[in-house]
């Protein structure tokens, strides 16, 4: 999930998901499914090879999946398909953007990475543990960090507002009969 710099005059805003695959020993097979839907599976989807990926696209809607690596999928109208084996030492990187066609090549989403995780380190930072900033006196603080990333990552950058599905019926203690529901949001 990277961040792009928030002054989005400097550089479009890039709605995409990244997945780096690494092979560490031996060679692993990745089966590939390429299946976009839009409008909920109402509209039709046509599904286009283009140069360094498949290009989805649903009346009004698109969606392009990216990689460097040199794939042969075989593609149904609506979606495709392929096996792909990554060696011993190798990484492929995987990008599914929506709505933009923009290649990315393996520098491109190492250079993404790098600064998604930098973005982390340093809002991270600003909450070190000290009673200044967090009034727990150190109690737990790796666990509030954790949940207040996923909190952030989970949040729409335009308004604050939080995805629903994964904070759906979260129980007030586990086994407890009080589930909470913020799909409101």
């Amino acid at each position: 999930m990277p961040l792009l710099v928030e002054d989005t005059t400097e550089e479009p805003e890039v709605r995409a998901l990244y997945r780096q695959v690494t092979c560490t020993e031996g060679g692993v097979e990745l089966e590939i499914e390429y299946a976009p839907r839009f409008e909920y599976a109402r509209a039709e989807t046509v599904i286009d090879p283009v140069s360094a990926g498949l290009f989805g696209d649903g009346e009004n809607e698109k969606v392009f999946l990216s990689t460097p690596a040199e794939i042969d999928f075989a593609i149904d109208t609506n979606d495709a398909q392929a096996t792909h084996t990554v060696e011993a030492d190798d990484t492929e990187w995987f990008c599914l953007q929506y709505g933009m066609q923009a290649p990315t090549s393996s520098d491109g989403c190492e250079e993404m990475l790098e600064r998604t995780i930098e973005f982390w380190r340093d809002w991270t930072h600003d909450c070190d543990g000290t009673e200044a900033d967090y009034p727990f006196g150190g109690y737990a603080h790796d666990e509030v960090v954790r949940a207040e990333l996923v909190l952030k990552l989970l949040a729409y950058r335009d308004t604050g507002a939080i995805a629903a599905a994964p904070t759906t019926s979260l129980p007030e203690e586990i086994g407890g009969v009080r589930n909470w529901d913020y799909r409101y949001s």
